[in-house]
């Protein structure tokens, strides 16, 4: 209780607010894949209004938004500010703590996307890390004849059941 009426106290006296007017932005809470759903993104959204069909930006992300789900799995046509939706039609599965933007159409969210996916690709090089791609070339060419991988999940099964499929997929 205390801790609401001081977000409250804050929030008047801050004088926050949003435009439910402008087009919709927030932030990805949780992003995963679903094996019959695709890509799915937990947003919450800070700002202005998004519908179904709109053209949405998530980091390198981008999609048409499919469906839009509240907490308790309804279908919503809009989502306004303040409110937790799951976004399904991304074409990835964005980071958590990006960014979610909706955008003019899809010619721009692939554009920018596409921008954001090789500025992403220059750093990794810049930093001297590996990508796939990179170690996939390397293993082709006969550089690399053993890969070294470090296995981290949030819970022990996964773990598991992480290792186990790798270990079958061992080659000599």
């Amino acid at each position: 209780d205390e801790l609401l009426e001081s977000i409250s106290l804050q929030s008047e006296i801050l004088e926050l607010t949003a435009n439910p007017e402008v087009p919709g932005a927030g932030v990805v809470l949780e992003a995963y894949l679903d094996k019959g759903r695709g890509p799915v993104a937990n947003v919450l959204i800070r700002n202005g209004t998004m519908h179904q069909g709109d053209y949405v930006l998530a980091g390198a992300a981008m999609g048409k938004v499919r469906a839009l789900t509240d907490e308790n799995g309804q279908r919503l046509k809009e989502a306004g500010p303040a409110t937790p939706v799951e976004i399904l039609g991304l074409s990835d599965v964005s980071g958590v703590g990006e960014q979610v933007y909706v955008v003019a159409d899809e010619a721009a969210a692939k554009e920018i996307a596409e921008q954001r996916r090789r500025s992403a690709e220059a750093k990794a090089k810049a930093a001297g890390r590996l990508t796939m791609a990179d170690v996939q070339d390397k293993l082709r060419r006969g550089d690399v004849r053993e890969l070294n991988l470090i296995i981290k999940s949030d819970v022990q099964g996964s773990n598991e059941a992480l290792t186990k499929a790798l270990l079958e997929l061992s080659t000599e």
